[in-house]
Order: C-alpha cells, then structure tokens, then sequence
C-alpha cells in the first residue's frame, strides 16, 4: 500500500515540475499548481483507500460449515513479525521530521512574538503606508514576520525612497495574497519531508513562483520599469541577504532576484501545444493515480488485517427422548461485542444468539435461546478466559462453553449455521 502511496505522489511532482520547467505558466497558475502537489505528499491514501474500503465492506455472512479445533489453536497464537516493512522506516522519518518541525515552528513564533521589542518601529512609514513597519539589523531589505498579524521589517540602512517604495510595496503585496501562510506551511512541509528531495525541489518552487507572483502585482502597481530598476538595485546591494524558512523575504539570493527578473520581462503565455502538453499530462497522471487508487481498495477489500477477536468453544448436549441424547462440538472466531447466532435446525428449531464482552481476566457471555423464534431463556455467563462453564436449560440442553482470546484477519462472523448431522456420545 505504502508503494502507491510514493507512486502517486512520485507521479504528481514530477510531472508538476515538468510542466512548471518547460511549459510558459504565469506564476498565478503556478503557485496553487506547486503547493497542492506538497500538500499532496501530506494525505495519508492509505487511510482515505481503508475508509472507502470499509463503507463497501459487507461483514455479516453465513458460514456452512464448523470450523475445526486446530484452527482455534492455531488462531490463539500470536505471530510477531521483527522485520521492518517500507512502511516502518517512513513512519520513523515521519517522526523524525514532525519532531523537527514542530521545534523549528516553535522557535519561530517565539522569535515573531519578541520581534516587536528588539526592533524599532517607524512611525513615519507606518502611517504612510498604514501597516506596522519596523528596522532591523537583519541584513535583508525587506521581510514579513508573524502568522496571522505579519509585520514588515526594513533594514536600518535602507532610506532611497524608491527602493523604501518597491520593498514596502512588494511585502503588503505579499500580505494581500496571504503569502506568509503558504510560505509559513511550506516550510513545515519541508521539514516534516526533510529525507525527501523531491519536496525540497518542490518548496523551492513554490516560493520562487510566491515571489514572482508578488514580483507581477507589485510590478502593475508601481510600473514594470520602475519595479524592475528598483529590484535590481536591491539585489546589487544585498549580495548575500539573511533567508529564513518560515518568512517571505525581498529575496533569499542573488540568484533568485536574477530569476525573477527574467520573468518580469518575458511574456507568459500558453502557446497551443504547450496547453496540449499539460492536458496530456495530467490525462496520463489522473488514469494512473485512479488505477493506483483502484487497485489498493479492491486489494484492501479483500485482505483483512489481523485483529484481537474471542475464539468460543461451544458443545451443545441435546436430550430428545428419555434414552436418546444427541452432542455436537464446534469452535467459532468472532469479534467481541458483536452478535452470533447459532442455528441448530433440530426438530425443535432451536436456535441461539450470544454477544461476548471482553472483561479483562474474564469474558461476559450474554445468551439468547429461542425455540420457534420465541425467546425462551436469556442466561449470562462470565467465565474466565480459557476455562469452561455448562449452563442447563430445563435439563434438555445443555451448553459447555469454552472462551479463549484469539487473532483473527477474516470478517467478523455473523451466523452459523449447525445443520449437520448429530453424533451419539
């Protein structure tokens, strides 16, 4: 299960990531295209194919046959498997990396929250631009710190109007998209997924194409020229700016800010065979992820995974005449707290129901016995695990019951049906 579970994803991130490179997307297109593949890599399937599994699920049938002692021996004994499936060893990274995760989200919102007293807020671009606006040390010009309330931080040595202009701009730009939240998740996702290059591949996308689309609305604002110029002063200045996981910055590198200003100058648009391209594409990723998908709920249908269930010894001793006394053994697996019935099709049409409750040392057997669909004696029983009890009902019938935990991977039994022919003692 775990393998479709890397195809899929393995699928989708390539494939994005193809269609990104060479096809002409407007990053408009492409950042919800990019952060929906991360988040793609954090939906459990195996859990979404059990559930679709269990609503199409029928566990209630009838088996025709008894089954034999030593399949409750061998059901009784427990199976430990020491050896790590692909599963185990992804579990364990998972761990690893929601640890990693948390601590750093941790350290940054407490740096966030300390923020407001290490730094200066300036009143004058604050009311100018009606936004809290602070100077910092950190050596990038601009920067958006917080979650839910960012705030903009401006290096102290930044004072050219112009540029003041492009970096402030560009961050309430960044405010107006919620782009600290995407940033801010992403980065989670980059820890959590810190084994996997392919996501890493995939953040640094994301937030590349975050800026650019930044880059594209700011740019309309102030003016392609004006922008392009103020941007590229930025970045001749800022060689080597701080970058941070959880924030949107003015840009993390100098590369990056040589990037964006290339596609501040090219004309984005799809040409007929680059849309052909995608629709192919993502044809050929959808057939493949539903036959994925498919195969794994049809496969979970019908594997049972082991589960603790109750294994009932049952000898049913029946005395039809004065001298003429009939027996018959059977041993059933079921679940507990989940109702049998028993049907013996005597003369008599004698039938019975039981619910056993798992109570730690001992099991509580609750018993219905009906004779022509009339309930005609409700005993319970509680008997401790691996010992036999008799109960007697009139002194025609009697019932030694035998209970003893066991693991089970078939669907839970419902009835069963004790047609067969009668043995004397």
């Amino acid at each position: 299960m775990m393998i479709n579970y890397i195809l899929i994803n393995l699928l989708f991130s390539i494939s994005t990531l193809l269609i990104h490179r060479y096809c002409n997307l407007s990053a408009k297109v492409a950042v919800p295209l990019l952060f929906a593949v991360l988040i793609s890599w954090c939906i459990p399937y195996d859990l979404l194919v059990n559930w679709i599994s269990n609503l199409n699920a029928n566990n209630s049938f009838m088996i025709l046959s008894t089954q034999t002692s030593k399949t409750i021996a061998s059901a009784n004994s427990y199976i430990y498997d020491h050896s790590l499936s692909l599963s185990d060893y992804l579990y364990f990274l998972l761990v690893i990396g929601s640890l990693t995760a948390a601590y750093k989200a941790l350290k940054f919102i407490l740096w966030s929250n300390s923020i407001r007293s290490i730094c200066v807020k300036d009143e004058v671009l604050s009311e100018n631009f009606r936004h809290p606006i602070y100077r910092t040390a950190q050596q990038n010009p601009g920067l958006l710190v917080g979650f839910l309330n960012p705030i903009i931080l401006i290096d102290k040595d930044l004072n050219e109007r112009d540029l003041l202009s492009v970096t402030i701009n560009h961050e309430l730009t960044h405010i107006a998209y919620r782009d600290h939240i995407l940033v801010f998740t992403s980065g989670l996702i980059s820890y959590l997924f810190f084994w996997n290059p392919l996501v890493r591949k995939l953040v640094q996308q994301t937030k590349l194409t975050i800026e650019q689309r930044c880059d594209e609305k700011t740019a309309l604002k102030l003016g392609t020229n004006e922008y392009l110029m103020g941007l590229a002063q930025l970045i001749k200045h800022y060689q080597k700016p701080e970058s941070f996981a959880f924030n949107t910055t003015l840009f993390n590198s100098k590369n990056q800010g040589i990037i964006r200003l290339i596609y501040l100058k090219e004309n984005k648009m799809l040409t007929k065979l680059q849309r052909s391209i995608i629709a192919i594409i993502t044809l050929i990723s959808s057939m493949i992820t539903s036959t994925l998908v498919l195969a794994q709920v049809a496969q979970t249908g019908n594997v049972q995974l082991p589960r603790q269930g109750v294994a009932l010894k049952i000898k049913t001793t029946f005395q039809a005449e004065e001298d003429s006394i009939f027996t018959q053994a059977t041993d059933v697996l079921s679940d507990f707290d989940k109702q049998v019935s028993l049907d013996v099709n005597d003369e008599l049409n004698t039938s019975f129901k039981y619910t056993i409750t798992d109570l730690k040392q001992t099991a509580l057997i609750d018993f219905y016995m009906s004779i022509n669909g009339e309930v005609v004696a409700t005993p319970k029983l509680e008997v401790l695990f691996g010992n036999t009890a008799e109960m007697r009902i009139d002194n025609l019938i009697s019932l030694e019951v035998t209970p003893s935990r066991a693991m089970i991977n078939k669907p839970s039994v419902s009835q069963l049906d004790l047609s067969i022919p009668l043995q004397t003692p």
